[in-house]
């Protein structure tokens, strides 16, 4: 006999699914204002491993404090207000997507888990009304990350659905 499971949940990521990002965004912006070039601060702040910090939960003024520092840039040059500013605006619709979500409303719960930050969600929140769909699953608040099977688990435990009935 054919066993069937049934879908109670979809999960879906943020970044590169439900919307898309590019971080140069940012770091071509933050350039000018660093002295620096954009390649530079991505550098500095992804690739050295900041952002990664940002997105477990570090709090937004100790990331910007911690940004300034490795961009060797003052408060005077980035202020606070234009450092999330520039931080938040990697995002574009994709209403596609938007779409998809509209679609499958009613007909199941709907999850996201992305790894983010506050800074990024605050400007998802902001901008793409839709994201109250979701309940969701973000690496800031869980303290942990994809790909880690951890964060799998959290979702599992917090949804109390079966791993079979989620699609993601």
């Amino acid at each position: 006999m054919d066993k069937t499971t049934r879908i109670e949940g979809v999960l879906f990521d943020i970044g590169g699914v439900l919307l898309g990002f590019d971080h140069m965004e940012s770091c071509t912006k933050l350039a000018p204002l660093s002295g620096l070039t954009p390649e530079e601060v991505y550098q500095r702040l992804f690739a050295s491993g900041l952002e990664t910090e940002f997105d477990l939960g570090m709090e937004t003024e100790r990331f910007y404090t911690e940004a300034l520092n490795a961009l060797g840039a003052s408060p005077e040059a980035i202020s606070y207000e234009v450092f999330v500013k520039i931080w938040g605006a990697i995002f574009t619709e994709r209403p596609e997507m938007r779409e998809v979500v509209a679609e499958l409303r009613g007909s199941t719960r709907l999850f996201i888990l992305s790894n983010t930050n506050r800074v990024h969600y605050s400007y998802i929140e902001e901008h793409f009304s839709w994201f109250k769909e979701f309940e969701s699953f973000l690496s800031f608040e869980l303290g942990l990350r994809k790909p880690d099977p951890a964060v799998f688990e959290a979702v599992i435990d917090r949804t109390g659905l079966e791993p079979s009935s989620i699609l993601y």
